[in-house]
């Protein structure tokens, strides 16, 4: 695994590790994305820093390059002066440069097989930080259902261990148990006093002795 993954690797298991410690999770991961936005600018100055160097190193065989061309030169007029001297002397000078030229450019192409990998991790970073932060969004409404949910359940869990609309209920038999009774006995007291109205219409069901003397008496006077 690259340096660049490593670092994605440690900083989301990080951000992991923080949700399931702290409440605000939404809070967590906004540092974690600034901990990777972070850690992208710096490995972005880096790749550019590689980059700057196998322009450098490009610079110094292109101008090594040059120098040897004129050496070469130098050497071909020497000869047709025929100063084998000054020809012999120039030519240690251009293969010289010559071979700077070639070291410098064997170091160019190795710095830019360098700068492709790294440009190429550093592609990866930036993706791992678009893919974090769809994940946030993500996560963090996972994280308010649940939210809502457990509130939603701790109300029916007061209500279950109030047992309110157990209560409710009792209260409701109790009122109507005193209903039924008050409509009861306001029967009974009705059917008491409608009898005690017909009582003034009843007939003594016997007389008196000296009504029955004064009965007797008008029969014998017949």
């Amino acid at each position: 695994m690259s340096i660049f993954g490593r670092l994605v690797t440690l900083i989301k298991g990080n951000a992991h590790a923080a949700i399931d410690s702290m409440e605000n999770v939404e809070n967590v991961l906004n540092q974690k994305i600034r901990d990777l936005e972070s850690a992208y600018t710096e490995a972005r100055d880096g790749v550019a820093g590689a980059m700057a160097e196998q322009k450098r190193l490009e610079g110094l065989a292109s101008q090594a390059e040059k120098e040897a061309e004129k050496w070469l030169n130098r050497v071909n007029n020497a000869l047709d002066a025929g100063d084998e001297a000054a020809a012999e002397e120039m030519a240690v000078q251009y293969e010289k440069n010559l071979g700077e030229k070639e070291n410098f450019h064997a170091l160019a192409e190795e710095q830019a097989d360098t700068v492709s990998v790294l440009r190429d991790q550093l592609e990866s970073l930036q993706e791992s930080i678009a893919e974090v932060k769809s994940q946030k969004a993500s996560i963090v409404a996972k994280h308010k259902m649940a939210d809502a949910n457990e509130s939603i359940n701790k109300v029916f869990e007061r209500v279950n261990k109030n047992s309110s609309l157990n209560t409710l209920n009792r209260y409701e038999e109790r009122a109507n148990e005193r209903l039924n009774k008050s409509k009861a006995v306001k029967q009974l007291n009705s059917t008491t006093s409608i009898e005690e109205q017909f009582k003034k219409y009843d007939k003594p069901n016997g007389s008196s002795a000296l009504e029955r003397i004064k009965q007797q008496r008008e029969n014998n006077a017949q």
